[in-house]
């Protein structure tokens, strides 16, 4: 099969309809060989990637349906996690959580707003119930090697994002969601390590300095506030 598939590739023969049967039947064989850590199906799948990496993709979407740990074996390969996150955001959505979990520098949040932020504002609602609707398949019903479960970490990236959304016609959904898994998410890290954010702090001290003003407040008790 390797043999035959890489013929394929090499040769570009011009009976279409036969090729394409044999590419959708041969590349999703290999990704699953691959993923059984196959040594040769490994090295044989970089040198598809090199040559054909539409080809590869159009398999991993179908071996997706049945193992989400298919997005591990191109995140390995050169660009192969920036060819995943061009997908459409149903499917890029889990390339970026198997990121976020493989690299502790990817930041799964920074890469959804950014993601968001350059969307038409008619396309964002849809682009929202994307992420909605993919929050509920991984975390509804048995978790399975299609449908793995969410990290918190994932979810709590997630979560964050929908936060910030602002898009009025699924802010009903959002909520929602929001309420369903709030006691899923991870504290969020305050500033330097502890205590207060900056903004607690100035907010304290702006209410503080209007009792000193207004009366409401001795001077004696500011100091030992202090």
């Amino acid at each position: 099969p390797d043999s035959l598939l890489l013929s394929l590739l090499w040769s570009n023969p011009q009976w279409e309809q036969l090729r394409e049967e044999l590419y959708a039947a041969l590349v999703p064989a290999l990704l699953t060989r691959a993923l059984e850590e196959d040594a040769e199906a490994i090295r044989v799948l970089a040198s598809v990637w090199s040559l054909n990496r539409e080809l590869v993709i159009r398999g991993v979407l179908d071996v997706l349906t049945r193992d989400a740990s298919v997005l591990n074996l191109i995140i390995r390969l050169p660009d192969g996690l920036a060819s995943l996150l061009r997908l459409p955001l149903r499917f890029s959505l889990a390339a970026a959580c198997a990121a976020a979990n493989a690299d502790p520098m990817f930041r799964l949040d920074n890469w959804l707003t950014e993601r968001l932020s350059t969307l038409n504002p008619e396309m964002l609602p849809g682009s929202v119930r994307d992420i909605l609707t993919f929050i509920e398949t991984r975390q509804q019903g048995a978790p399975s090697q299609a449908r793995p479960r969410l990290s918190r970490g994932c979810l709590t990236a997630l979560l964050r994002v929908l936060q910030a959304c602002r898009a009025p016609d699924v802010m009903p959904d959002i909520r929602r969601i929001l309420e369903q898994y709030n006691g899923e998410m991870e504290a969020a890290p305050a500033p330097n390590g502890g205590g207060q954010g900056y903004e607690d702090i100035e907010e304290q001290a702006n209410a503080t300095f209007k009792l000193i003003y207004s009366g409401s407040l001795e001077m004696d008790q500011v100091i030992t506030m202090l």
